[in-house]
């Protein structure tokens, strides 16, 4: 690296994270990137979670606690962290995953041999259990450098999990966030505005170590089953499908066409989930799903038309999925 680093600004959000967050910000601390401004966003925890990472803040200079008044969800958290960074570039943690050490300076090292500004860096997932034992890898298995357009990067990021929609492994130039900002008051967040970035983005350059560990625990805020979780994620597909709908850039409309599979089966999934459950408010959020899709021509099916269809729409993914392997090879 040479003498004189850019500052880069790793956020740090976490809700009532005691059990994890700890792990979270040792490796956090112990990053090896030397110009490094530290946000630690507290959505106005209840548990222990500003102990912990008051602590932190106390020993590490490059570390500072933000606490919410209020509890107001992990959009407004996040939108705040992008309003306070003073870094040239952003990357992300959840307070419940931990990662590599060589982390930042990794994924900076990755951008430093791209001949193009805007770009972004990805490096592959390790899954693991609650109890912190390793599950799976997600992510693109691709040799160093391998660096994707963002038409392939809109195409994986679309129809799979090669390139995630979550902040998290990845490391952007901060002005691709100029002007935006994720819908508040919603999770799914990351899924709305990651397309939108990477339409920005010159590219995705990729390095082949694993340097973000996921956590996967059943009280994350996205895995617990909740009418209105399902509605968010409903709202989050309904913004893709508009998003390929309207003349995205990289993308020919043959290909935002085919793509809106992906979200489509998901927004059926999220309605009839709902559909399904015994709760107070699965009424209330069944109207709002309703009217929702109602902009797309989306209608709720139950029963025996819902099975059929998505029948019908596991038919058309797998072909979309044969068509985009001969537009996208890394499909």
């Amino acid at each position: 690296m040479s003498a004189v680093q850019p500052l880069i600004t790793l956020i740090v959000t976490f809700y009532n994270e005691e059990t994890y967050l700890d792990k979270c910000l040792a490796s956090v601390a112990s990053q090896d990137y030397p110009n490094l401004e530290i946000l630690l966003m507290d959505d106005a925890s209840t548990d222990a979670s500003p102990e912990i990472a008051r602590k932190y803040a106390t020993k590490d200079a490059r570390m500072q606690l933000h606490r919410a008044e209020r509890n107001g969800g992990i959009a407004r958290l996040r939108n705040r962290a992008l309003d306070l960074a003073q870094g040239d570039y952003i990357a992300w943690v959840d307070g419940d995953d931990w990662i590599d050490p060589h982390h930042v300076s990794m994924l900076y090292e990755v951008l430093r041999e791209v001949p193009t500004e805007r770009a972004i860096a990805l490096c592959p997932t390790q899954r693991h259990h609650a109890d912190g034992t390793p599950k799976d890898y997600r992510g693109l298995r691709v040799p160093y450098l391998t660096m994707l357009t963002p038409r392939d990067s809109l195409t994986l990021m679309m129809s799979g999990d090669k390139v995630s929609g979550h902040f998290w492994n990845k490391l952007f130039p901060r002005n691709l966030f100029d002007k935006l900002r994720m819908p508040e008051e919603r999770v799914f967040e990351d899924y709305y505005l990651l397309p939108r970035l990477v339409a920005r983005a010159t590219c995705l350059v990729c390095t082949d170590r694993t340097l973000y560990h996921y956590r996967q625990h059943a009280t994350s805020i996205v895995h617990v089953a909740k009418p209105q979780n399902d509605y968010d994620l409903l709202l989050a597909c309904r913004d893709r499908i508009l998003f390929l709908r309207n003349d995205p850039p990289h993308l020919s409309p043959q290909v935002a066409h085919r793509l809106e599979v992906y979200p489509l089966k998901m927004m059926y999934r999220a309605y009839h989930r709902v559909a399904q459950m015994h709760h107070p408010e699965s009424h209330h959020y069944l109207t709002k799903m309703e009217e929702a899709g109602r902009e797309l021509g989306v209608k709720p099916l139950r029963g025996i038309r819902y099975s059929s269809y998505m029948f019908l729409l596991s038919l058309r993914k797998r072909y979309t999925e044969w068509w985009l392997r001969r537009v996208c090879p890394l499909s």
